[in-house]
């Protein structure tokens, strides 16, 4: 029985023990021994006794999400020291040596059946959350999510060591203030765990207890590449024994299998602190030519002593005359091979003593790793860190040599290989904690992009990650999206985003090294469609020199990483509306009657060239828009882009104020005035008198551009007089339109109704597909009736309509849902509000595809 059908063995017993296992005092329902990570684009489990990404059968980690490929059997953590000069080894790999709980006190632990052993997992946004996608990855109901959630959320183990975002500051855990996970993490799962069981270590390695305790934070953020593509990890190891730990080392350590298990080969990257998996082949069976590579990045190494000018990283804090350990060795293990090349014995003292030669770099026997046959003899315990993508160096399918084989020589062919990323030696005394940090990332296994060309995204993500790492966080600056506000005109749209609110969210974001650069406007084909479908529309971005926006990105075609335009500013200023008369996709203008989609996104920048993205653009804001007239009747006094001037009541400046017209239809007819205030500079306010209100304050803006809010439809300007400038005794008012109703223009504007296309060919280029059939019909009162009669007079169809949208779909199915004939159709349309009807001719045919026209 090899490793992994053991594996499946041993955790089908662990498994139903813990079902049948007494339950105890308190315990409301039974352990479920893991849970899922699943907030971006990676799905896979997390277990409490420190196992990950292994399921009862097979593999659990899942990317892309929803595609059931999977890129990785199983991973744990180790670790291995001296005690009274003996070998110890602890963490997990095939089996674990750990029972769920924390220690209580030296040979104590936690009932590993308790409840409050279980993987906890929070998500700081569960209360408003479309949870539908978690829902379907775990197979549950949206509310077993939920409740798990609250749960969690309510019994959130901060007093224990759980990580908690600390809104008061007061660096205790306040359950109503703040909030449990690692701060700013979209979803964080955490679990203890512990070696007190003698009988469980043994089940690793045979080694003896150490008395150690594992804190494990996991954490991740819906996001973009690499973000989306990466698990975050936080080991706490706590020494709560007696003895000290000497020349103690720990490895992060994985079986990954890409797709298949038997056509990988590892390697590593000792710039990056990188351990890699990539498939030996061109071809998967799961992922096809289109093959992930996965990565292992340390980003926090243990803590040890350092120079008197260097520094050290715990717990976020930063401790001067320590230094935080690299990769100090990769660990080679392969299969298919032969000892000293194999898994450490399972079960044994033996592999004790093996996993601890792993550990440091050596071969199981305790042998350096020799180099490969034809480079210069000698041994490292960095194998494999040649170039992959190059073929140059140290890289799997090699020959290595093996003075115990006859032919002295072993094929590294591609198979099944498993790999570690060591960090070490130090010591911990009784009572001491070592934190090691790390990121499990993946790339690639999408289109365009083969099993060498992952490679280099996996090392590009992996540079952005150990940039956006600083002082034992994730510093990943927040991009908020504005809310959009759309308006539909005659034969064009408007977006805008200038109110208060939305603006100041949107244009505070960032960090120190971020800040707010600008806006991007996209059309889209559809509501939901790829990136490289969108079409940018227009840019206006903050005037301060930035403009164009570079940054290194990975190129699919020479596939390496190249210097590539990723934010198109101009330097010419910020604007929160856009007048769009021009369909980008189709190279035409709008047509009333037709849905198009639009998406406005925001982006922050930083001029640190270091950083690597330099750039990120928030989640677009996506809307549906239709072009049409104002509805029959309707009478708007100011249209888009008119100005209205405010009259001006006290003060002698002779600057100009007004209110240009962005949204006619939110006119409310208030009245508003503009005042001065002198509070470290001159700024001025905006009251709505009517509502007794105040909308704006602070407004430093006296330029006359457009970087101005907007309130009910209007953008307020002002701008500084010539001669005679604004002083705090200046006041200005106006009153804003309204929208009025004109029955006699009514009468006229329903002499526009129309019906389109027509003739209807059974399809139209607005059509989603070919069972989506329909015609518009337009310029419609709030009230109407329409009857649609085939030539012989006998009803067809009947429409009502009773709202204040002008258009009226039918969908091509008479009165028993039947699909219409071809044929010449009498469409009688009675309008009662405005004492009208009118009679139009309908053409229904069954032929090709025609655009719409209106």
């Amino acid at each position: 029985m090899n490793n992994k059908n053991i594996n499946i063995f041993l955790s089908i017993i662990f498994i139903s023990t813990s079902i049948l296992y007494p339950q105890t005092i308190g315990k409301v329902s039974p352990i479920e021994v893991y849970s899922k990570f699943n907030i971006n684009n990676i799905s896979t489990l997390i277990h409490n006794n420190g196992k990950a990404d292994a399921s009862d059968q097979r593999s659990s980690f899942n990317y892309p999400k929803g595609t059931y490929k999977t890129a990785v059997y199983m991973s744990g953590f180790v670790w291995g020291a001296k005690i009274d000069q003996r070998v110890r080894v602890g963490g997990s790999t095939f089996t674990s040596g750990l029972l769920p709980g924390k220690i209580i006190s030296n040979r104590l632990a936690e009932d590993p059946n308790s409840y409050n052993a279980r993987v906890f997992r929070v998500r700081r946004d569960f209360k408003s959350a479309d949870l539908s996608m978690e829902a379907e990855d775990e197979g549950k109901t949206i509310q077993q999510v939920y409740d798990q959630y609250e749960k969690d959320w309510n019994e959130w183990r901060a007093n224990d060591g759980a990580p908690f975002e600390d809104i008061d500051g007061n660096r205790i855990y306040n359950p109503l203030i703040d909030v449990p996970g690692f701060p700013g993490a979209d979803q964080t799962l955490w679990f203890v765990a512990n070696d007190l069981d003698s009988n469980q270590t043994k089940y690793l390695y045979g080694s003896p207890t150490m008395g150690i305790e594992m804190q494990v934070t996991v954490w991740g953020y819906d996001g973009v590449e690499p973000i989306g593509n990466t698990i975050f990890k936080r080991y706490l190891l706590i020494n709560k024994s007696e003895k000290e730990f000497k020349e103690m080392y720990v490895g992060i350590w994985s079986d990954p299998d890409l797709g298949g298990a038997g056509d990988d080969l590892v390697g590593c990257d000792t710039l990056l602190n990188l351990g890699y998996v990539y498939n030996g082949d061109d071809n998967d069976t799961e992922y096809g030519f289109n093959v992930p590579s996965l990565g292992f990045l340390l980003l926090q190494g243990p803590l040890v002593e350092g120079g008197i000018a260097s520094y050290g990283t715990f717990k976020g804090n930063r401790i001067s005359g320590k230094h935080n350990l690299p990769m100090t060795a990769f660990a080679f293990i392969y299969k298919n091979g032969p000892d000293p090349w194999n898994n450490p014995n399972l079960f044994e003292y033996r592999g004790t003593l093996e996993m601890y030669n792993n550990l440091q770099g050596l071969l199981n026997d305790g042998r350096p790793h020799p180099f490969p046959i034809g480079f210069d003899s000698g041994s490292t315990v960095f194998p494999y860190s040649g170039d992959p993508v190059s073929g140059t160096g140290f890289i799997g399918g090699v020959y290595l040599p093996d003075s115990t084989l006859t032919l002295g020589r072993i094929r590294d062919y591609p198979g099944d290989h498993r790999l570690m990323v060591c960090s070490g030696p130090f010591n911990m005394m009784p009572g001491d904690t070592q934190e090691v940090i790390f990121a499990q990332v993946i790339a690639g296994g999408t289109e365009d992009v083969d099993r060498l060309g992952a490679i280099n995204l996996l090392k590009d993500y992996s540079q952005a990650l150990k940039d956006l790492f600083k002082s034992g966080t994730i510093n990943i600056p927040t991009v908020k999206v504005p809310d959009v506000n759309n308006v539909e005109l005659d034969k064009k749209i408007v977006l805008h985003w200038g109110e208060n609110e939305s603006v100041k969210n949107v244009e505070s974001a960032g960090n120190s090294a971020y800040k707010f650069q600008g806006y991007n406007i996209y059309q889209l084909p559809r509501e939901y469609s790829k990136l490289e479908e969108w079409k940018k529309v227009a840019t206006f971005d903050v005037i301060d020199g930035v403009g164009e926006v570079r940054d290194y990105i990975y190129d699919f075609d020479d596939r390496k990483i190249q210097l590539k335009l990723r934010q198109t500013g101009k330097d010419s200023g910020i604007q929160r509306f856009v007048e769009i008369d021009y369909d980008y996709l189709h190279n035409k203008y709008l047509s009333n009657g037709s849905t198009y989609y639009f998406a406005v996104t925001s982006y922050i920048t930083s001029n640190d060239l270091s950083l690597s993205p330099n750039n990120y653009e928030s989640e677009p804001y996506v809307v549906a828009v239709m072009p049409h007239s104002f509805n029959p009747g309707t009478i708007v006094h100011q249209n888009y882009g008119g100005e209205i001037t405010a009259s001006h009541l006290s003060g002698s400046s002779d600057a100009v104020v007004k209110a240009v017209v962005i949204d006619p239809y939110k006119f409310n007819g208030h009245e508003y005035e503009i005042t001065f205030q002198n509070n470290s500079g001159l700024n001025w306010k905006l009251f709505d008198i009517t509502d007794n209100k105040e909308i704006f304050t602070s407004q430093k803006n006296f330029s006359g551009d457009n970087d101005y809010l907007i309130a009910d439809g209007l953008m307020f300007v002002v701008k500084e007089g010539t001669e005679n400038k604004l002083t705090t005794d200046d006041i200005y008012k106006l009153t804003a339109p309204e929208i009025t109703y004109n029955q006699k223009q009514a009468e006229v504007d329903v002499e526009k109704i129309n019906v389109f296309p027509n003739p209807y060919y059974c399809a139209s280029v607005q059509q989603i597909d070919k069972y989506d059939r329909f015609v518009t019909f337009t310029h419609l009162p709030n009230k109407a009736t329409i009857r649609i009669f085939n030539l012989a007079g006998q009803l067809v169809r009947k429409l009502e309509k009773d709202n204040s949208d002008q258009f009226v779909r039918w969908d091509m199915l008479n009165e028993s849902r039947f699909i219409v004939p071809s044929g010449l159709y009498i469409v009688h349309i009675e309008m009662p509000e405005v004492g009208k009807s009118k009679v139009l001719k309908l053409a229904v045919l069954y032929e090709q595809l025609v655009p719409d026209h209106y």
